[in-house]
């Protein structure tokens, strides 16, 4: 039997951060940085970011002195279904997913941000993962190298069916 007690000499070693995105969204999105100073915060994260000016976040981030540890690639596309959790494994999107990461870029280049969540995309229920894999490694690839020249690291995350069906990168096992 495992003991799962919480050793709480490492409880101080812990940093959370806030989602900007999904905290203090009664308020302003740039003024989410003060709330979350304000809040004894010092790193912030951010999953929808990309109908902000680019400016105005980098004052907010400047003028709070806070971290933005992470940020999603855009999520909204032209692509015709559910769009909302990016369009990375979405065969002929590979332009737009580009442009995507292009912007990615500038907005985490602008936040000081290292880190940036490649969304994968949501398949239709007749997909085949395996018809699809191969646009979304290939896509991956590429942001990875357009973000590397930046020193920005993409990361990847999967999101189990429970919590999101049909969200393409859906298991740990994936390959």
């Amino acid at each position: 039997m495992s003991d799962l007690s919480v050793n709480r000499s490492n409880l101080s070693k812990l940093k959370f951060v806030a989602n900007l995105s999904t905290n203090f969204c009664d308020d302003d999105f740039c003024v989410r940085f003060e709330k979350a100073r304000d809040s004894g915060f010092k790193a912030v994260e951010a999953q929808l970011l990309y109908d902000q000016n680019v400016g105005d976040l980098e004052k907010a981030r400047f003028k709070t002195d806070l971290k933005v540890v992470l940020i999603n690639s855009p999520a909204v596309s032209k692509y015709s279904g559910d769009h909302s959790l990016g369009i990375a494994c979405i065969p002929g999107f590979e332009v737009e997913f580009l442009q995507s990461i292009h912007s990615a870029i500038i907005y985490a280049t602008a936040l000081d941000c290292k880190k940036v969540h490649i969304l994968a995309g949501l398949k239709d229920e007749n997909t085949k993962d395996e018809e699809w894999m191969p646009f979304y490694v290939q896509n991956l690839k590429q942001a990875a190298e357009m973000l590397s020249e930046y020193n920005i690291q993409a990361l990847i995350e999967p999101i189990c069916p429970q919590t999101k069906p049909l969200y393409f990168l859906d298991s740990y096992e994936k390959r």
